[in-house]
Parts: structure tokens; sequence; C-alpha cells
């Protein structure tokens, strides 16, 4: 994994460096928010911001690669998480408080937690002691299941497809394989699975709806080529705090404009 992440840093004169990746995952992200609260008729912003979410789990694993403390990236990002909860159900569901849609930085925290186990787990493939290569593969995939599962239990958005799309991620990352697009794709075709994990396989509607969120969640393949330009440059590091509030700030912002309407 160090090959591949030393092999990202010496492109320091050429492609995309993390903080303007942030700052395309920003505007995206507004566009697609601005387009759900004040013009939920307009298509074209949600196509737009589907750009955002693959940015942010890139970066989540870039994050992840380079953090000196697991502990306390999964802590800022749940403390995040709780920050953002009420602005996301007001600007979004249009109440204070809901449990049927959680906030997206849930689905990151536990994307956090979820990469955690596996780093431990794939670590041991050099480990004679580790029970062999098929053991780690059941663990891996049942570490990958269960957090998609709970994603989508506990209504965090994305449902199953965020985890989905941060191992496949994390796993380009860490063997340059399956490829980015591969991964992307994926992440498309884990939708499917929502109506398997909440019991509704026997449910057109329910299949319908995965169907949709397919149909729209495959314009996130536009954050590939961008993606793929990552070059390993951050400067802005004492500014990382601006990045985690613009989310709920920008939610509060909107919710706000959609009053005064």
């Amino acid at each position: 994994m160090q090959k591949q992440i030393n092999g990202i840093k010496n492109r320091k004169n050429e492609g995309i460096s993390a903080d303007c990746l942030k700052v395309i995952a920003m505007v995206t992200m507004v566009i697609d928010h601005t387009g759900a609260v004040l013009f939920p008729q307009q298509e074209l912003w949600r196509v737009i911001g589907r750009i955002a979410f693959p940015i942010y789990v890139w970066l989540l694993i870039m994050g992840f690669v380079h953090t000196s403390s697991v502990q306390r990236y999964i802590g800022r990002m749940a403390v995040f998480s709780l920050i953002s909860e009420i602005p996301f159900d007001l600007a979004l569901a249009g109440t204070i408080c809901t449990f049927r849609w959680q906030n997206v930085f849930w689905t990151l925290t536990i994307s956090l937690l979820m990469l955690a186990a596996l780093k431990k787990v794939l670590d041991q493939m050099q480990d004679e002691r580790a029970g062999g290569r098929g053991n780690i593969v059941l663990k891996t995939a049942l570490i990958i299941l269960l957090t998609m599962a709970l994603s989508e239990w506990l209504h965090f958005d994305y449902g199953a497809a965020g985890p989905a799309l941060a191992a496949v991620f994390y796993f380009y990352a860490r063997y340059q394989r399956p490829s980015l697009l591969t991964g992307f794709c994926l992440f498309c075709l884990a939708f499917l699975m929502d109506p398997v994990l909440n019991g509704n396989a026997g449910s057109t509607l329910a299949w319908y709806y995965a169907v949709a969120s397919i149909s729209s969640e495959c314009f996130g393949i536009l954050a590939i080529p961008v993606i793929s330009r990552y070059n390993g440059i951050r400067k802005w590091k004492r500014g990382k705090y601006f990045f985690y509030l613009f989310y709920p700030l920008h939610l509060l912002i909107l919710y706000g404009l959609a009053m005064v309407r």
C-alpha cells in the first residue's frame, strides 16, 4: 500500500491536490442540496451533485491512510455527525428530528470503523498465524457486509452503498485493484441490496426505488476522472475544520432560504 501512496506523492507537478478535490466536492454538494431544498423539480442540480459523494469517500480513504490517530479521526467524524443531524433534518426533511434518514457524516463514520477493521484483518495476510487466505477473505467479506447492513438499517445516507464504495476505494488505494471505475460500478450495484436488507425483496416498489437510485447515482461516474488525477498534495492543513463545519452551515443557510421563499 505504501508503494501506491508513494506513487501518488511523486506526481507533485501534475494532477489535482486534496485541497482542490475538497473544493470540487463542496461546490457540487452545494449544487446538489440547493436543488433538493429549493428546486426539487429540476433534476440537473441533482445530476451535478452526484459528483460530490465519490470525491468525499476518496478523501476519507486518504485521510484514513495518512492520519496519525484513527481513533481521533473516527471521534471527530462522530462529533460532526451529531452536529450535522438537526441542520440535515431541517433542510432535507423539513423537521427538527427524523430517524428515517441520517446525514452523510454517519455514513462516513461507520465507513471509517469498517476501514479500521479491514486494515487490521488485511495486515494479517503477511502473518502465517492468520489462518490462511481463505480465512482472511471470509473475515473481510463479513466486515463489509455487516457494515453495509448496519448503514442500511440505521438509515444512513446512501445506505449500504456508502460503505461499499469506501471498501472498494480502500482496496484500490491499498492494492491498485479493482480500478476506480470498477469500484464505482460496484457502488451503483450495491443499491440493489436495499430491498434485500430491508426485507422488501418481494416488493416491486422497493426494486423500483433501488433501480431509480442507480439511475441517479450513475452520474457520479463524472467524479472518477477527477479522483484519478489526485496527486497527494495537501496544503490547507490549518483549515480542516472549515470543511467539516461547512456541511451543517450550508444546510442551515439553505433551510433559511427555503423558509423565506
